[in-house]
């Protein structure tokens, strides 16, 4: 009986470890299953717009999209304009923009570690799905199986109009109200400068509302009576900033709404040559009671601001005179001269790329520029951030 017994425990025992063996080889081929499956999920996920942060491979950053990133926006009725910056980006080939699954355009060259200043780039309203989500993808065609850097942030869609537009748009008390912070407009390239002329609807004072071309801001709009249109006004769009080849981008831009609601607005909104007359005459004295100033010499604020690694300063000149324009650090001491010449009467635009005299990146920190024209002085401020 007793070895009875024992064979009992005995294949008892042995049953027990089979059982165990077979409990285990069921769990490693879930684990398996697990890894394959997390493996094959999609690596990115849609991003709602508008999205500020950085997102691809980027060193020192998220490394999470090596391939692409995808990012999602409500469709509605029109054509809008496609924001943002890239980073490190190589070849023309190296990333592709898709909307919807349609190629519409790749990713520009950038310095290597660096971000690009705003792009735009033009959604059609044919490729726009007026109802449901519309989704735009930034694909690394070239990055597997190599492991560049790159990436995009400051993604934003913005609805865009067609220049000619009459109609009133902005936070306009009894019309629309859904633009409460800008309203952005497109027309197709031209040679040489351009007029634009506006009406604009409750602007209180003169920094309410900003106009900017293709990213530049080019005139400060005048003031208005309270909640009525004032108008024509108008500002000489320069052919420095004009995109000969390619659509341009204006933007009228309330600065000092959010978080307000003030009321403003803009509409008969159209660009036109620039006549040798009244024009031009009529440009250069609305730009003067733009400028709140009584001289008529005028040091714009440069853009962007903060900025790195570039940013651009306009100024504009009544008479042809001699100009000196310098850059300062915050010891007063001129870091670089940007202009020393004799200059003709008009509206100029410089570009500075953040170096001294030397050629060597100047430190972060606070700057001054300094426009000298005869006996006109004027300094602004400006942020180099890196």
């Amino acid at each position: 009986m007793r070895w009875l017994y024992r064979i009992i425990i005995i294949s008892g025992l042995l049953l027990q470890r089979a059982f165990a063996q077979d409990d285990r080889i069921a769990v490693d081929d879930v684990n398996q299953n697990v890894e394959k499956n997390t493996v094959a999920a999609p690596a990115t996920a849609c991003i709602p717009l508008p999205a500020a942060a950085a997102h691809g491979l980027i060193q020192t950053g998220d490394q999470s999209h090596p391939d692409k990133v995808s990012y999602c926006f409500a469709g509605q009725p029109g054509d809008a304009v496609l924001s943002f910056q890239v980073y490190d980006i190589d070849t023309q080939k190296e990333v592709d923009i898709f909307l919807n699954g349609a190629k519409i355009s790749a990713a520009p060259l950038t310095g290597n570690n660096k971000w690009s200043g705003n792009l735009r780039v033009l959604l059609l309203d044919n490729f726009v799905k007026n109802t449901g989500t519309n989704e735009v993808t930034f694909e690394n065609t070239q990055n597997p199986p190599n492991a560049w850097w790159w990436g995009v942030r400051r993604v934003a869609v913005e609805y865009c109009y067609t220049i000619p537009s009459p109609l009133g748009y902005g936070n306009i008390q009894g019309g629309d109200q859904s633009h409460a912070d800008k309203v952005a407009y497109y027309f197709d390239g031209r040679a040489g400068d351009t007029y634009l002329s506006y009406q604009a609807y409750g602007i209180d004072n003169i920094n309410e509302v900003d106009v900017f071309l293709n990213g530049a801001k080019v005139q400060d709009v005048p003031v208005t009576g309270a909640q009525t249109w004032g108008g024509d006004f108008g500002v000489v769009l320069p052919d420095a900033l004009i995109k000969d080849a390619s659509v341009n981008f204006i933007v009228f831009d309330n600065t000092q709404n959010p978080p307000k609601s003030d009321w403003w607005g803009v509409r008969q909104v159209s660009v036109g040559e620039v006549s040798a007359g009244s024009a031009l005459s009529r440009a250069k004295s609305l730009n003067a009671a733009a400028s709140a100033s009584p001289d008529e010499f005028l040091l714009a604020h440069n853009y962007p601001n903060p900025f790195n690694p570039t940013t651009q300063i306009r100024y504009e000149l009544s008479k042809a005179d001699h100009v000196t324009l310098s850059i300062y650090n915050s010891l007063g001491q001129e870091v670089r001269r940007l202009v020393d010449l004799e200059q003709p009467a008009g509206y100029h635009l410089v570009t500075w790329n953040g170096r001294d005299q030397q050629g060597k990146p100047v430190p972060s920190g606070v700057y001054h520029y300094r426009l000298q024209v005869g006996d006109f002085v004027a300094t602004k401020k400006m942020t180099v951030a890196k």
